[in-house]
């Protein structure tokens, strides 16, 4: 318990969920006029500043820890798993016709001789889409970690998200701090991206309410104020949902960098020696794969048990397993 309260202070919650936090807090109480103990944030200090920190602190901290027990929603509203965004499936036969026009259009580079430039789009199809056109997302967000998640499936044939809550075990704790940074960037714009999406929803609520009053007959005073806000965090949430790609494409290199390295590691781990051959080692791992999702024990004598057990401590580092960062599902 001591642990995961002392990760609410670390750079990956500071940088993914206080910092848009804060400034969506700055953000409203100038919008939408300060209450008298925020006024530390958009007037003068009253007498005692440290008293109205306090509250408006204590606002932030609240929201920070709110963004993170909601993160896993987050994630799956904005990949297309949750309604009104699953509802857009016009938009998966869209994300089908571009794979498939890109596809030619690298097919047709390389006819040309310009080898160069068609492995420059099989590397962006390769990172924001999954192998499989069945199963596209209707979002590039979704699509690019779905990308991610099934590469383990594709080269190895392990389940990525239930041999990741293994893999952590064995993964060293240098290399799975690169990952914890990388996904709190990701972590960052998705905050940033959902909060300026409220804001411009509630400072268009606002205007609308605030017509209503007058009947619809006078523009409010704050009318420019609350358009102005609207347009700026529509363009805010915006930049930042697209920005948001790169960081689950570094995120995502990271992940696949792990499942490439310490496989291997998680098979001693769990005492056994991996075949000599590529299809026995992904028939392996499908195995393991079926016994974490669905506990199938595996076949006695199938597979080969290592001559000594496994080391309990984690491979090249120890220390405590982090966050589930292979996936914002």
């Amino acid at each position: 318990m001591l642990s995961s309260v002392s990760k609410l202070a670390d750079k990956a919650f500071v940088m993914g969920f206080l910092l848009p936090a804060l400034m969506a807090v700055f953000t409203a109480v100038n919008v939408f006029h300060c209450a008298p103990w925020f006024a530390v944030l958009c007037a003068p200090p009253s007498q005692n500043p440290f008293a109205d920190l306090t509250y408006v602190a204590l606002v932030v901290w609240v929201l920070a820890v709110l963004l993170l027990s909601l993160n896993y929603f987050a994630y799956r509203l904005l990949e297309g798993y949750l309604p009104p965004v699953s509802w857009l499936t016009l938009l998966k036969e869209w994300h089908k016709r571009r794979f498939r026009r890109l596809s030619a259009e690298r097919e047709r580079l390389r006819a040309a001789g310009k080898k160069g430039e068609g492995s420059n789009i099989r590397f962006a199809l390769l990172n924001t889409y999954p192998s499989n056109e069945d199963e596209f997302l209707p979002t590039l967000f979704g699509n690019t970690i779905r990308a991610f998640e099934v590469y383990s499936r594709d080269m190895y044939g392990a389940d990525s998200i239930s041999i990741w809550e293994r893999l952590e075990a064995v993964i060293p704790s240098s290399y799975e701090q690169l990952i914890s940074d990388a996904h709190a960037q990701a972590d960052f714009f998705v905050n940033t991206c959902l909060l300026a999406f409220i804001i411009a929803c509630a400072a268009a609520v606002k205007l609308i309410a605030e017509y209503g009053w007058t009947g619809f007959t006078a523009a409010p005073a704050d009318s420019a104020e609350l358009v102005t806000t609207i347009v700026v965090a529509l363009v805010v949430a915006a930049t930042a949902y697209g920005w948001s790609i790169g960081r689950l494409v570094a995120w995502g290199n990271l992940v696949k960098g792990a499942f490439d390295c310490y496989l291997p590691a998680l098979a001693a781990q769990l005492g056994y020696v991996l075949p000599p051959s590529e299809a026995k080692r992904r028939e392996f791992w499908t195995d393991v794969s079926k016994l974490a999702l669905y506990r199938v024990p595996l076949k006695e004598r199938k597979w080969k048990l290592a001559s000594e057990p496994p080391h309990a401590s984690k491979a090249g580092g120890g220390g405590d397993s982090g966050d589930d960062s292979a996936s914002g599902d």
